[in-house]
């Protein structure tokens, strides 16, 4: 019982104190009822999903880099222990880098954005009071290409005559999570890539440039979800190390 107090509460305080985008990889386990023995082992999700990082850490930019996604999430639970899934939907981007001898800073229109991922879980150790200790891995992929929306050069706002912003990253973690419940929080770390390139192009025909690389790739994240038994859940989530970043995501079960 001792063990069992210290796991929720490391758990719990990494949880609320870091307070997305590394799914919860319980969320198959979370979807399905575990009071009924007639559980359905499969089923359709569909859900939005939220993700903003204030401070990406990239090679060569001179201060943070802001991103937003947010989207439509559509996908699968197989045998209530895996959960496959597909992204669409906006994102856009503030990035700020030196070139030509220049400080260049940038900010993209919303655009287009698609992405996959899924998670498993591994493992688990039930108690008899019914809550579960669960360990399992999730991974993700996303791209976009974006157009600038407004450009600095030198502190002076320039209207480009033309310019490139593509983003593609990865990110693949390893975590435990506890489910008490209706209440699921969960911690891990992961492993996460970055790759790119940002140009812009000024009325003198001059080219700024920048490639998008990863800096740190070793992150950590923590959150909770808010499960419904078969219905849906609600999921908050936060990554930290590489990367300063909030999310949120909600699922719909059928």
């Amino acid at each position: 019982m001792k063990l069992k107090s210290t796991l929720i509460t490391l758990i719990a305080v990494f949880a609320f104190a870091s307070t997305a985008m590394a799914e919860n990889f319980a969320d198959a386990l979370n979807l399905s009822n575990d009071m009924s023995s007639s559980s359905r082992k499969f089923g359709a999700i569909v859900g939005v999903d939220i993700d903003y990082s204030y401070d990406r850490n990239l090679k060569s930019m001179r201060d943070d880099t802001e991103l937003t996604f947010y989207g439509a999430k559509v996908g699968a639970v197989i045998m209530n222990k895996g959960l496959v899934y597909l992204l669409a939907g906006q994102a856009s981007a503030k990035t700020e880098f030196s070139d030509n001898g220049a400080a260049v800073e940038t900010e993209t229109e919303n655009g287009f954005y698609w992405g996959f991922g899924g998670s498993v879980a591994l493992a688990e150790m039930k108690f008899d009071t019914g809550d579960r200790l669960i360990f399992g891995v999730d991974g993700w992929y996303r791209s976009a290409d974006l157009d600038n929306d407004k450009a600095k050069i030198g502190g002076a706002s320039i209207d480009p005559s033309s310019d490139e912003w593509r983003y593609s990253e990865y990110q693949i973690g390893l975590g435990v999570s506890y489910k008490l419940e209706f209440f699921v929080p969960y911690v891990g770390f992961k492993y996460a890539d970055v790759s790119g390139d940002h140009s812009i192009r000024d009325d003198s025909g001059t080219t700024y440039s920048v490639d998008l690389d990863e800096e740190a790739f070793i992150g950590f994240f923590g959150g909770f979800s808010f499960s419904f038994g078969d219905i849906g859940l609600v999921s908050f989530e936060t990554r930290l190390g590489d990367e300063v970043s909030f999310g949120a995501n909600a699922l719909i079960r059928f």
